[in-house]
């Protein structure tokens, strides 16, 4: 981990500091993904700028493994993804309503 050569001369001396070293790491995990990573991948996916999930995967900044990439996909619910699609399909409609276009 990145903060372990920065606090490990501080852990000797502070367990605060060792705790707080666990927590960052806990939180800066990199097999954790965001969901806006997973839009985006998914976007250029379906947009056609990528043929399919790999692809989109290795042409990312996601630093997680490709495996849990899959598997957060693979949890995202039905009604998350329908949600998205409404939203932005409602935002599209005003912007385009914003333009006075068809």
């Amino acid at each position: 981990m990145v903060f372990a050569s920065i606090l490990q001369k501080f852990s000797e001396k502070s367990p605060v500091t060792v705790m707080v070293q666990g927590l960052l790491e806990h939180l800066l995990h990199k097999e954790k993904i965001l969901f806006s990573s997973l839009v985006a991948i998914m976007l250029k996916v379906v947009c056609r700028v990528r043929k399919n999930v790999y692809s989109a995967y290795l042409n990312s900044n996601v630093e997680a493994t490709r495996q849990a990439v899959y598997d957060k996909l693979k949890n995202v619910e039905l009604k998350t993804s329908q949600e998205l699609v409404r939203h932005i399909g409602s935002e599209s409609e005003l912007m385009v309503r914003d333009m006075k276009a068809t």
